[in-house]
């Protein structure tokens, strides 16, 4: 597992994205958030993925993050990745800039076996690789100005 401690943004963004799609199939964002409604112009970005649209689910847990079982429910999406997808996911310029009111929350990446690639939580500057097929060799040759940390081991939510 690779801990991403600073933002990759710009290129960087860009090349540690093209190496995680090349191992997923889906994604996620949340919506919306008690007490938290997203913005105009998050809600009209949203509607842009509509088409690839697969599932809305109201959870307590996503990729990086378990909430009380007795909190109120995100509202999660989870989309198709294909090239109209992730060029709007290019849109942005940092893994980080994902929070909710200006854009949905908590990008998140997903093999064709729904186990996770990429989890974040955007607002606390934080995200995770899950290894498998991606080596640290790979992230780093990719990532070489973003701080992160290497720990053995599957993904645990």
């Amino acid at each position: 597992m690779i801990y991403i401690e600073s933002d990759p943004t710009g290129e960087t963004y860009r090349r540690v994205l093209e190496l995680i799609w090349a191992h997923s199939s889906a994604f996620t964002l949340v919506l919306e958030q008690p007490g938290l409604s997203p913005s105009n112009e998050a809600r009209e970005w949203t509607a842009r993925l509509a088409t690839d649209l697969l599932t809305t689910e109201h959870v307590n847990s996503w990729p990086g993050t378990q909430m009380p079982a007795d909190a109120d429910p995100v509202t999660l999406g989870r989309y198709r990745l294909t090239p109209v997808t992730k060029e709007l996911i290019l849109e942005q310029h940092s893994l980080f800039s994902w929070c909710l009111p200006a854009l949905p929350e908590d990008l998140a990446f997903y093999r064709s076996d729904g186990r996770v690639t990429l989890g974040t939580t955007a607002h606390e500057g934080f995200a995770m690789v899950a290894m498998g097929e991606i080596s640290e060799e790979q992230f780093k040759s990719i990532a070489p100005d973003v701080r992160y940390r290497y720990s053995p081991g599957e993904w645990r939510r």
